[in-house]
């Protein structure tokens, strides 16, 4: 089987994106099951043993610019036989419903575009849900959804097509705890309580929640930092609250390589999770593989996940009042970490690739006819 995934980006990027991290993921479970797959990309071809990287465009801008250009990309080019299309998005779904020869194709939803849409952009939201989705949604063979908002979401709207809800995957073999102190070390911290925020400096991640929710945390752990490691359009709001807190309380690590986050989720006390948009946070599962906590406001998946107090916590989106519950937890999980850590390990295990992976295999397997 041939699987071909649209990524609007470098999916050999050092950080990827949450969902360039799940194809990229996904193609290295695919690849050792015996299946070819070539991603259809932005750039320039880049030599790579181990996935064909097709560039459908040397530039765009933005997503709406990458489906556009893949739509032109699949009306000059035919696929080889046995292909079948994996679409992270409707947009990616929409532009390549019409391949000739038509290829089968699996929607992945990691949440409803349409609801994000329509708390910024509403008319182009309407268009969207009366154009743009319900082709995508009834092009697909089937629809994977993340998590369970996905999953009401597009059931509720197309019941007639098939849907299977399976959650985000992460490498376990490579996200693996480091030595707590040695860690520690290693990223320059002695007796800090470390708050870590890794993802997208985006709007919907809510960066400057995390930082409202650390001036509190302050106020009775005077000792605390936040590493923040990631980038993109509100990176001046952090810039700025450095600079009133002083680096040494807030430090900026951009993006930190794939390499280097098992080290980094390891040495943290916690990992903040602070976003008004999740579906199923794959830094959720990388910081507990890692053996540290999560703190997280409610959404998506994430109450599935920290079920028990050992996880970590669902916080209120109130700065004060998350604040305030990571306070009270903090003592105790100091005294317990190292008992707890391999019960987070433990309960990621069902999220490896080699778990979730068969899942998906099946679905486009099916899907393949």
């Amino acid at each position: 089987m041939r699987v071909v995934i649209p990524v609007s980006g470098n999916p050999l990027s050092p950080r990827p994106s949450g969902i360039m991290a799940f194809s990229f993921g996904l193609a290295g479970y695919l690849k050792k099951r015996g299946h070819t797959v070539e991603f259809l990309c932005v750039g320039s071809a880049t030599p790579d043993s181990a996935f064909q990287l097709t560039p459908v465009a040397a530039r765009v801008r933005g997503e709406v610019g990458f489906a556009l250009a893949l739509r032109k990309f699949t009306r000059r080019h035919t696929l080889p036989e046995n292909s079948i299309v994996l679409a992270n998005s409707e947009l990616h779904a929409w532009a390549t419903r019409r391949w000739a020869p038509p290829a089968p194709l699996v929607l992945v939803s990691h949440g409803p575009s349409y609801p994000t849409l329509a708390a910024r952009r509403p008319l182009i939201a309407l268009l969207f849900r009366s154009i743009i989705e319900p082709r995508a949604a009834r092009a697909s063979r089937k629809i994977i959804a993340v998590d369970r908002d996905a999953e009401r979401y597009f059931r509720d709207r197309y019941p007639t097509i098939p849907l299977q809800r399976i959650p985000l995957a992460i490498d376990l073999a490579h996200f693996a705890p480091v030595d707590h102190r040695e860690a520690r070390t290693l990223w320059g911290l002695s007796r800090e309580i470390a708050f870590l925020f890794v993802g997208r400096l985006a709007p919907e991640k809510n960066p400057e929640r995390a930082v409202e929710v650390f001036r509190r945390i302050r106020g009775s752990l005077p000792e605390a930092v936040l590493i923040v490691a990631g980038t993109g359009p509100l990176k001046g709001v952090l810039d700025k609250a450095a600079k009133e807190l002083g680096p040494t309380r807030i430090r900026l690590l951009n993006d930190v390589p794939r390499a280097d986050l098992p080290s980094l989720y390891s040495a943290a006390d916690g990992l903040l999770v602070t976003s008004d948009i999740e579906q199923f946070p794959t830094v959720m599962l990388e910081s507990l593989a890692c053996g540290t906590p999560v703190f997280s406001t409610d959404v998506g998946d994430v109450s599935l996940v920290l079920s028990e107090p050992s996880m970590g916590l669902v916080c209120p989106a109130n700065p004060e009042l998350f604040a305030k519950r990571v306070a009270e937890y903090l003592p105790e999980e100091r005294r317990l970490r190292a008992s707890r850590a391999p019960l987070r390990r433990q309960a990621t295990r069902k999220y490896d690739w080699d778990a979730i992976g068969p899942q998906i295999e099946a679905v486009l397997q099916e899907a393949n006819g």
